[in-house]
């Protein structure tokens, strides 16, 4: 997919324009569209023909089905133009938009053109290039880490990822370094009560980060980076089956990449198992939960759940799994296939990995409460049928 990239070093911070060669009809000639990103999209053309045309719409949609439409203004001339606000649109950074028009004649009849495209690129930055035989990086001129330490940092990532996924993704990989969260989460067209600090886009080998706002950014990207670098690796396994993959698979393997899993993560979940509020893996296999503590948890669950599976069945039941996925959309069908286990035995299999020395303790106090209560009924069972005994014959001496 280095055909976005192509042409991503050549956006200009303002505006976008972009001329598309002759639309092979006799209908329209001209075609030309320009945009800013997540603020407007401009088209103009000519209609070669325009004496009988009474109306022209456009319409913009995504491979994704993602669609915008628009009543296109004619001058007596036979001009066109459009102007269509992305302000609320549904597009996000590296959409591939086709479009088209639908020309309606005063006789009624109606004729639609064939489609156009281009690829929706975030040029609201000043994007700087630096490349190697592993990344091409993207970053800003006022960005606070320079380009040479993001490429060392990722190949470290990467490293770190193929540490727990040994396999050889397509190169370059595309990085792209954004100055915040707010400017990446708009790129990805998330709403004010959403954000992303990192984000993959695996079937096309791009990757966009953000810098820390308010600490150190370097830290901040040694543990974004690696995360969604695993993701393209994942993807490289699993195809089709990526979107399929269990979601504390996918997580779990990426939150292991960042390499900073530390003893207050295991507390935290031996406090959720203490309190009972540890999520089932057959709740969180589509999807997280939206809550930020309840979606940390998930993640902290996924991370440490993937890690016992990698040391209790090895690497490769990982990538089988991964295989699988495109086979079985069902977590525990996929879990079965793989491991010949229920998905329920391999939890509480992990659980006693996790489980907390408070824990322990109540047990073994309540293990030997059970083994002082137990003599204590049968003594109590045996006396009160000695005293039934007892009244039966008192009751036959009185007959």
């Amino acid at each position: 997919m280095s055909w976005i990239f192509t042409f991503a070093f050549l956006f200009q911070i303002n505006t976008q324009s972009i001329s598309l060669p002759l639309l092979q009809s006799e209908l329209i000639e001209g075609v030309n569209v320009s945009y800013q990103f997540a603020k407007s999209i401009d088209l103009t053309a000519k209609l070669i023909e325009f004496s009988d045309v009474s109306l022209v719409q456009v319409y913009y949609q995504t491979e994704t089905g993602a669609k915008l439409e628009s009543q296109v203004s004619i001058t007596p001339e036979g001009n066109l133009f459009c102007h269509i606000d992305l302000t609320n649109s549904p597009y996000k950074v590296f959409d591939r938009i086709f479009y088209w028009f639908d020309i309606t004649y005063t006789n009624g009849e109606k004729v639609s053109t064939p489609s156009y495209w281009f690829d929706y690129l975030d040029n609201r930055f000043d994007w700087q290039k630096s490349e190697s035989k592993w990344f091409t990086v993207y970053t800003i001129p006022t960005s606070s880490i320079s380009a040479d330490e993001i490429q060392s940092i990722a190949l470290a990532g990467l490293k770190q990822a193929t540490g727990i996924l040994p396999v050889s993704p397509d190169l370059p990989m595309i990085l792209y370094v954004y100055p915040d969260v707010d400017s990446l989460s708009s790129a990805l067209g998330l709403t004010h009560s959403e954000w992303a600090a990192g984000e993959a886009r695996p079937e096309i080998s791009v990757i966009m980060v953000s810098e820390s706002e308010n600490g150190d950014s370097r830290e901040e990207l040694q543990r974004q980076i690696p995360h969604e670098l695993m993701h393209i690796l994942e993807f490289a396994i699993a195809g089709d089956g990526y979107s399929t993959a269990p979601k504390w698979l996918l997580e779990g393997l990426a939150t292991l990449a960042e390499n900073n899993q530390t003893a207050s993560d295991l507390r935290t979940l031996q406090k959720a198992d203490l309190e009972g509020s540890l999520l089932f893996m057959n709740e969180i296999c589509t999807t997280f939960p939206p809550q930020y503590s309840q979606s940390s948890l998930a993640y902290l669950e996924s991370a440490s759940f993937v890690n016992y599976l990698q040391k209790e069945y090895g690497k490769d039941s990982l990538i089988e799994l991964l295989q699988n996925s495109a086979s079985y959309t069902d977590c525990d069908q996929l879990i079965q296939s793989t491991y010949g286990k229920d998905l329920s035995y391999l939890e509480t299999d992990w659980l006693t990995t996790i489980v907390s020395p408070q824990m322990l303790n109540r047990s073994k106090k309540e293990y030997w409460f059970l083994l002082l209560i137990v003599p204590l009924v049968f003594f109590s069972l045996a006396v009160i049928k000695r005293h039934g005994s007892n009244d039966n014959e008192r009751k036959h001496k009185v007959e």
